[in-house]
């Protein structure tokens, strides 16, 4: 029963996430298409099209974890783009380029999250935790205590998740500050 509630945790993190990255991406398409072509990974022709779909490829993958019987889809779409931003900012990272944004909704200094080999292994991290999540699905025999669990741990570790994002951000900042300050 416990994989059952650490897996719809993971659910519904994972649901949120890519709601949220999704709309993000949504709410200002020409800022995301500036993003993917900062990563340089893409073929220019290529920037406009895939800007446009993967908002809604998020999104999808957000609702897709809603429902348990589409767990091992949303499990293998979110791991699959989960390593394909990790690879594409792993490739960035090896080039020498850090100072471009991740794109992935967080603020420093600059406005957002600049990449670093923190984001490439936390979304390794996710991946797996998605792929692990889309293997099991466990809803019978559960109870409300159940869901009220699985709500509460949720809701718990994504504040925990936005504040470690926050306090990443802020190191930044205050890093580039004292840079600059030098």
């Amino acid at each position: 029963m416990l994989a059952g509630v650490l897996s719809w945790v993971i659910a519904l993190c994972c649901s949120l996430l890519f709601v949220t990255a999704g709309l993000q991406k949504l709410a200002d398409l020409p800022r995301h298409r500036e993003l993917l072509a900062d990563y340089r990974v893409l073929p220019a022709r290529w920037l406009t099209p895939v800007a446009r779909v993967l908002p809604w490829l998020e999104l999808a993958v957000g609702v897709a974890w809603l429902a348990a019987p589409m767990h091992a889809i949303a499990a293998a779409a979110s791991a699959a783009l989960l390593t394909i931003y990790a690879l594409a900012m792993g490739i960035n990272l090896r080039r020498g380029r850090h100072h471009i944004s991740c794109g992935c909704g967080g603020v420093s200094a600059g406005g957002t999250t600049l990449i670093s080999s923190r984001l490439v292994w936390r979304n390794l991290l996710l991946a797996c935790l998605a792929l692990w999540a889309g293997q099991i699905s466990v809803l019978s025999g559960w109870t409300w205590l159940h869901g009220l669990t699985v709500l509460v741990a949720s809701l718990s570790i994504t504040l925990l998740y936005g504040t470690a994002q926050q306090l990443f951000a802020n190191g930044e900042a205050i890093r580039q500050w004292r840079v600059r300050r030098a």
